[in-house]
């Protein structure tokens, strides 16, 4: 069984060198490591070319050059790539044990045709409290590793590229979709595409990785706003999907909740809420604009209100 590993890069050369290094000491060697440069100056792309030459395992460096988004990168991994399995980790997702590897390709051995869902946790070293208080908690950053059990087959809605398995030959005329306007659902949806072709996607907690990303309340926000404009794409594209991600907040229910986001008055709430109200506000808003934009009418429930 071969392995190839995409991992998609922007601007975060310190994140990268600790997944390399975390790779450089796996039990298992991959065939192929593809690291695709998402639109840096030449410079940093040479940059990274140098580092990889060094480095203990064999990495290729491709350039997305303009910026393309990581879809567009991690396609560009997915046509070189001639390894039975492909994985998908992010630039800032090292592997906990030297045993990662050794553990995706076990299981996908004893799982045949089946992609494999690793587990993702936050890295000791990178604290990100604002995330997990009373409220911010539920606007959760994962997949809900917590509430699966080892071996458990899983919906299309947990398939995670910080860190997922995939036979190759499933994605065979079936790659990532381009017009993602940002790196939000882009991952869900193809995952929807590969479960129509037939792959199934099993859980398996042992294959882990540690997530080293510091975030800050405006990049929280930021995030949430993404997610609302890849929504609305995500569901133009798949209408059949309405109903299980329809947005909880309806058009008129932005709008009131974008005011009261940016009300004086929740100065007087903890921060916690603050930070809370403010991701919601900017992800419907975001939503809301991006699908009345296309065409939709906020007074028709097929619209999605």
């Amino acid at each position: 069984m071969s392995l190839c590993i995409i991992i998609p890069t922007c601007d975060r050369f310190d994140e990268l060198r600790k997944t390399i290094a975390a790779l450089e000491q796996q039990t298992v060697v991959p065939e192929q490591t593809f690291i695709i440069d998402d639109g840096s100056p030449e410079n940093i792309f040479l940059q990274l070319q140098h580092f990889a030459a060094s480095r203990r395992i064999p990495i290729t460096v491709y350039s997305n050059y303009p910026k393309k988004g990581p879809s567009a990168a991690r396609n560009i991994g997915i046509t070189q790539a001639n390894a039975d399995y492909i994985l998908f980790i992010n630039d800032d997702t090292a592997p906990c044990r030297p045993t990662f590897l050794e553990q995706h390709l076990a299981f996908a051995k004893s799982c045949p045709n089946c992609g494999v869902l690793g587990q993702l946790k936050w890295a000791p070293d990178t604290p990100n409290a604002l995330l997990f208080g009373k409220w911010t908690k539920r606007l959760a950053f994962d997949v809900g590793y917590d509430e699966m059990g080892q071996g458990e087959s899983v919906g299309y809605h947990k398939f995670c590229t910080a860190n997922v398995l995939v036979p190759r030959h499933f994605l065979k005329n079936c790659m990532f979709d381009e017009q993602f306007p940002f790196a939000a659902y882009e991952d869900i949806e193809l995952g929807v595409r590969l479960f129509q072709r037939g792959m199934s996607l099993r859980y398996n907690p042992d294959a882990c990785v540690y997530h080293h990303h510091r975030y800050t309340p405006e990049m929280v926000v930021e995030r949430q706003i993404k997610a609302g404009y890849a929504l609305a794409y995500f569901l133009r594209k798949h209408p059949e999907l309405t109903e299980q991600y329809r947005p909880k907040v309806s058009y008129q229910g932005s709008r009131l909740l974008y005011l009261i986001a940016n009300t004086p008055m929740l100065r007087l709430c903890s921060p916690d809420f603050q930070l809370f109200m403010r991701q919601l506000a900017g992800k419907y808003r975001a939503f809301w604009t991006a699908f009345l934009s296309h065409g939709g009418k906020p007074g028709r429930r097929n619209a999605l209100d």
